[in-house]
C-alpha cells in the first residue's frame, strides 16, 4: 500500500500524463561537412509534452525528425528519430539551446560544383547519426550512390558545426 503523498503524486503524474499535446519544434544549425563543405540546416521535430510546460527552461524533446540542409556543394534532405534536450527561451516553437542531442535519420544527398566526389553531380542516399553536446554538433554518416561506377559507389560523410 502506498503512502498518501505518493498515492497523491501518482493522480498528479496520470493528469499530467493524459493533458500532453504534440507540437512541431524547430532546429537550426551551421556545419562543415564533407561533401557540402559549408551548410545551414533547418529540421523540425515532433513531439509530445504536458500541456503545461513551455521549455523556455531545459526540456525534452522526442520524436520524428525531418530535415533540409543546403549548402555550397550540395543539398540534403533526411528523415528520422531524434532525441534533444533544450530550451526555447522565449523563442516559441525554436528549440534556441540545445544542451544535447543524439539522432539517427535517412538521408538523400545532391552534390554539386566542387564537391569531394566524383563524379561531382550525383545523387546518395544512406543513414546518417549526429550528436550534439552544448551546441556543438558531430555528424558521421554512409552514403552510396545511386549512380557512378562501381568503384566509388561507397561514400562517408562528416562534420562538424554548431547547433542541431
Amino acid at each position: 500500500m502506498l503512502p498518501a503523498d505518493a498515492s497523491a503524486l501518482q493522480q498528479q503524474i496520470r493528469a499530467e500524463q493524459a493533458d500532453q499535446r504534440r507540437r512541431w519544434m524547430v532546429l537550426t544549425r551551421l556545419r562543415l561537412s564533407h561533401p557540402q563543405r559549408v551548410s545551414a540546416g533547418i529540421s523540425a521535430i515532433r513531439s509530445r509534452q504536458p500541456s503545461t510546460w513551455d521549455c523556455s527552461t531545459v526540456c525534452e524533446f522526442q520524436g520524428p525528425v525531418l530535415q533540409v540542409e543546403p549548402g555550397i556543394n550540395g543539398l540534403q534532405f533526411a528523415a528520422g528519430h531524434a532525441v534533444v534536450f533544450g530550451e526555447t527561451g522565449r523563442t516559441g516553437p525554436w528549440i534556441s539551446n540545445v544542451m544535447m542531442g543524439y539522432g539517427w535519420k535517412a538521408a538523400w544527398l545532391r552534390t554539386w560544383g566542387d564537391a569531394d566526389l566524383s563524379p561531382t553531380g550525383q545523387d546518395l542516399v544512406g543513414l546518417e547519426g549526429e550528436f550534439t553536446v552544448i551546441q556543438v554538433h558531430f555528424s558521421l554518416g554512409l552514403f552510396r550512390a545511386l549512380d557512378g561506377d562501381a568503384r566509388n559507389r561507397w561514400s562517408i560523410a562528416g562534420g562538424i558545426g554548431w547547433g542541431f
